[in-house]
């Protein structure tokens, strides 16, 4: 089965499903300004390996920092305490030296976030896109919501996927609407049209599905989201939420899915027409 919005160098795997897209001038002004959003991330970051390096020192020094912890303050340890105290100080440090990049990582990015050539291509990006939702007849009340997409890259003639985690995705923020028999969605590039005629099921995933790219303004485990138990974890920035759902579509003889957040539901009945239960 393959996921409408899996993006293989940039062509999504359910492009079967576009019905509409910018004419070339208009598309290779998008190309330009998503390669300039790309060059602004790729600026406010650390070196990717770097990052890796970062990574694993923080990873090495809390696994250090928490076996000599548990050791020193094990009521049934007797012994030779100098290792234990040699493991919690080096996991310390490591530890620190971590927290200390992480903290140079947020600042860089806030730097670069905040500089006056950002606000300037955000606003550029702005005009943009609301160019191409007029060019694309996109109504003016379309619902934003999540759909759970992923992306491959070829590297060397082999397809790398983005997260790198298999089972992960990252949250992708669209507009969605009701169109005739059919709902639309635009990922901000094309419009995609799902006919009701090409819908087989709409299933309830209850395996918790792993994201990135929280988006939303409120906090994932706070107001109308604090229902749906969304998790942090820290160490590698993902979020897991459980209960989602899998539109399943046929079309040309291939099954296609659309992955929806379980915080979308009410989203989802609106343009499904289905009550999910």
């Amino acid at each position: 089965m393959k996921n409408v919005f899996a993006y293989r160098d940039h062509a999504a795997d359910g492009s079967v499903f576009i019905s509409r897209s910018p004419e070339s001038g208009l598309a290779a002004k998008k190309k330009a300004s998503d390669d300039e959003a790309e060059r602004f991330m790729t600026h406010a970051a650390l070196p990717k390996v770097l990052q890796w390096i970062v990574l694993i020192v923080f990873t090495a020094g809390l696994i250090l920092l928490a076996v000599g912890l548990n050791v020193l303050t094990d009521e049934e340890f007797v012994g030779d305490a100098t290792r234990p105290i040699v493991l919690t100080a080096v996991g310390g440090g490591l530890f620190a030296v971590g927290l200390i990049f992480f903290g140079i990582s947020a600042i860089k990015k806030k730097r670069v976030m905040g500089s006056p050539a950002f606000a300037y291509y955000e606003s550029e990006r702005e005009k943009l896109m609301r160019e191409m939702k007029e060019a694309l007849s996109i109504p003016i009340d379309a619902a934003e919501c999540d759909l759970f997409a992923c992306q491959y890259k070829t590297v060397r003639g082999k397809q790398r996927r983005r997260p790198y985690y298999k089972n992960s995705y990252v949250a992708c923020k669209v507009l969605a609407w009701r169109e005739g028999d059919a709902f639309c969605v635009f990922d901000g590039d094309a419009v995609y049209k799902f006919p009701f005629e090409n819908f087989v099921e709409v299933e309830r995933i209850t395996k918790g599905i792993c994201f990135y790219g929280w988006n939303k303004q409120e906090k994932f485990n706070k107001g109308k989201y604090k229902p749906y138990k969304i998790r942090y974890n820290a160490n590698n920035s993902m979020y897991t939420v459980k209960n989602s759902f899998r539109v399943r579509l046929f079309r040309e003889s291939e099954e296609y899915e659309l992955l929806v957040p379980a915080y979308e539901n009410e989203t989802l009945e609106k343009l499904t027409g289905k009550t999910l239960s």
